[in-house]
Formats: structure tokens, C-alpha cells, sequence
């Protein structure tokens, strides 16, 4: 398993997932995650937020633990918004 880094971003999820499961580019993590790339690249580039449903998408396809995804995207879990 690869170490967390201090500050997570969502590129770094990213970079993390592609790394770990020998994606050699987004268009390949797109196609694992069933979105479109231009979906991914925005995402990664944090002009649209990452949805519960990708996380839980990741969680399921992947097996990354919940926690881990929010740890390594620098997200903060909200209840209710």
C-alpha cells in the first residue's frame, strides 16, 4: 500500500488509484470508474466536487476503504450537506 501523504488533493486520489491498479492515464480511470473524461479531469482539477456516489463508486470497484478516499482527497466528511 502506497503511504499517505500529509495533505491529500483529489489528483493525488487520483494519481493514488491509477498507481495502484496499473491505469496508465484519466481515460483509463474514467473507463474504470464509468465516466466520461472530461467528468474525471474536472474533478481531479477540483472544479466540480467530488460526490458521495464517486467515493462510494471507488470504495466498491476498488475496495479503498471510505476513510482512506477522504484521507488521500483532503476531503471532509459533512453530514447533511
Amino acid at each position: 500500500m502506497t503511504p499517505i501523504d500529509d495533505r491529500g488533493t483529489v489528483a493525488k486520489l487520483f494519481d493514488f488509484l491509477r498507481a495502484e491498479h496499473g491505469l496508465e492515464s484519466d481515460a483509463d480511470l474514467a473507463r474504470e470508474l464509468n465516466r466520461d473524461t472530461a467528468y474525471i479531469s474536472k474533478v481531479r482539477k477540483e472544479k466540480i466536487p467530488l460526490t458521495s456516489n464517486l467515493i462510494l463508486f471507488i470504495h466498491i470497484h476498488f475496495g479503498v476503504g471510505v476513510q482512506e478516499i477522504f484521507e488521500r482527497s483532503g476531503q471532509q466528511f459533512r453530514w447533511g450537506k
